[in-house]
C-alpha cells in the first residue's frame, strides 16, 4: 500500500504545481507589458493598427496614429511586436532619439 502512496503523492504535487502556473498566466500583466497587453484585443501577440490606434486615446488623429504606426513597425510587417513597442517606448523616453546639441557658449 505505501508504494501507491509515493506516485500519488508527487501526482498531486505535480497537478497542483500546473493548476498555478495556470492561474498565474491568466492574472492581468502588470508592469510595462500591461498597455500592450490590453490593447492586443485577439491575443495574437501583436497589435495591429486599430488595436494600436484604439490605445491612444491621448491623440485619437487616424492619421498621426498610421504614421506613429509606420515609425515604429521596423520590420515592416504591419504588426507592432512587443519588442517593436518597448524599443519605441525606450526612444520616447531618452528624448526621442535625439541627442542634445552642445551649447557652443560653452
Amino acid at each position: 500500500m505505501k508504494s501507491h502512496l509515493i506516485p500519488t503523492a508527487v501526482a498531486a504535487v505535480l497537478l497542483s504545481a500546473s493548476i498555478a502556473l495556470a492561474a498565474d498566466e491568466a492574472k492581468p500583466k502588470k508592469g510595462k507589458a500591461a498597455p500592450f497587453a490590453a490593447a492586443d484585443t485577439n491575443q495574437d501577440g501583436k497589435l495591429d493598427l486599430a488595436e494600436f490606434a484604439a490605445m491612444n486615446k491621448k491623440n485619437p488623429d487616424p492619421v498621426q496614429a498610421k504614421k506613429r504606426f509606420a515609425r515604429i513597425d521596423t520590420d515592416k510587417d504591419g504588426f507592432l511586436s512587443p519588442v517593436e513597442m518597448q524599443a519605441a517606448r525606450k526612444k520616447a523616453e531618452d528624448g526621442g532619439g535625439k541627442k542634445p546639441q552642445p551649447n557652443p557658449e560653452n
